[in-house]
């Protein structure tokens, strides 16, 4: 034993590692603080020049390097310096980050916002209620917005509310919202009761459930808007609330003349809402529907499952790359029928597999984007389908919330740049 207390050992030892923790710190703090503030008075191209050498310094995995630089340097190299030195050029770059943020100029950046630090998410909110908070737009809803969409009925308030309708951004028109049936089931496996369905539909009606023109632009194409490669057409050209008569003439001529059908709908206010839109609109020509409503969960797996029991579904679809691919192959080859795929209306043409086939195989854009468009109005000669509307999102934020927009695709609020007024 040496006579010093514990104590005594354990300061004497901290010598070394205050040492090394001060002169690194300080080493950091100076390299950093410049850079940090050289950055933001240069700007421009050094500006740029700088952050990239912070990033990736950032990224660096400076602790095996420091190992592996212990084991080559020199034995009388001292161990104190190695690790000053190691620390200290590696730890400045979060320094720089903090400096330069405190010399940002929107005069001089025109893609970061100097957005709030946290974004706080609150779940679980009914869709109703948290839009209704942000057309009140009181005390913290102030600076709050709407991750979802805002419900039909909420679109058509906001109409009348000048200060709410100001901060009600909505997207352009995007996935294609259809009403699915189900090619395997009883009279619907019949082209001519199908292509009564076309007529019959109500899409006007349908479109005021989904919001207004604010909610979605009336479709009658698979491929929609915005996406290259597109044909404008109509195949059922009719008036937007639909064509009773041609309907009950295909159904005539189809020996359907009683036609009971299912719409499995999803069971909240908004598809009931939808559902009961196609409900009355089929009516008037003579079909008769009964809508199940059952819980999403369910609705998905019937509908996308290996035993199908219903008639109508509504449905949405936006693909996850705009491209022609996305609205055509994965609700329309026969392959992704059952077994979670969503060909929801179970269609089955060998003509449009070929199609697919080749318009995937192509390597020349412009002749896929023909081989799509033609499997676009092939598949709605059958009509597995009634395409609705094009629909669009809206979301609301509140009135200290800045550069809240919606993209082109997806369609959803880019939050990194979302700011507030200072």
């Amino acid at each position: 034993m040496t006579g010093r207390d514990l104590f005594a050992i354990v300061v004497h030892g901290a010598r070394t590692s205050l040492l090394v923790g001060v002169a690194a710190t300080a080493i950091a703090v100076l390299v950093g603080t410049l850079v940090g503030i050289a950055a933001g008075f240069f700007g421009g191209w050094f500006d740029r020049v700088l952050s990239r050498i912070t990033d990736v310094l950032l990224g660096f995995p400076w602790l095996v390097f420091a190992i592996a630089l212990g084991a080559i340097v020199p034995v009388k190299f001292p161990k104190q310096l190695l690790l000053i030195l190691v620390i200290g050029l590696f730890g400045w770059p979060g320094i720089a980050r903090v400096v330069r943020g405190q010399t940002w100029d929107a005069k001089t950046d025109t893609v970061r916002t100097a957005g709030p630090d946290q974004v706080v998410f609150q779940l679980g909110q009914d869709a109703t209620v948290a839009a209704q908070r942000l057309i009140a737009d009181a005390g913290d809803d102030k600076n709050a917005f709407g991750a979802g969409f805002v419900p039909p009925a909420q679109l058509a308030q906001i109409q009348a509310n000048a200060s709410a309708k100001q901060r009600l951004v909505t997207s352009d028109a995007g996935a294609l919202a259809y009403l699915a049936l189900n090619t395997t089931r009883g009279p619907l496996k019949d082209v001519k009761v199908r292509q009564a369905i076309e007529y019959a539909v109500d899409k006007k009606a349908y479109q005021v459930a989904s919001g207004g023109a604010t909610g979605g632009d009336l479709a009658t194409t698979l491929i929609t808007p915005g996406v290259a490669g597109r044909q404008e057409y109509d195949l059922y050209q009719a008036d937007p609330s639909g064509d009773v008569a041609k309907a009950k003439q295909l159904l005539t001529e189809a020996g359907q003349t009683n036609l009971n059908l299912t719409l499995l709908s999803e069971n909240d206010q908004v598809s009931l809402a939808k559902a009961q839109a196609i409900q009355q609109g089929l009516q008037r020509a003579g079909i008769k529907v009964t809508i199940k409503p059952a819980e999403e969960t369910t609705v998905t797996d019937t509908i996308t499952g290996d035993k199908p029991d219903f008639d109508l579904t509504l449905s949405s679809w936006q693909p996850d790359f705009p491209s022609a691919n996305g609205n055509i192959q994965p609700l329309f080859e026969s392959k992704e029928i059952g077994g979670g795929g969503y060909n929801i209306s179970r269609y089955s043409q060998p003509e449009v597999d070929q199609l697919i086939e080749q318009a995937l195989a192509e390597t020349d854009q412009a002749k896929a984007q023909t081989l799509w468009a033609q499997a676009d109005k092939r598949i709605l000669q059958d009509a597995p389908v009634v395409p609705l509307t094009y629909t669009k999102n809206s979301f609301l934020h509140g009135s200290n919330v800045q550069n809240f927009f919606v993209a082109a695709f997806p369609a959803y609020p880019n939050y990194l740049k979302v700011s507030l007024k200072q």
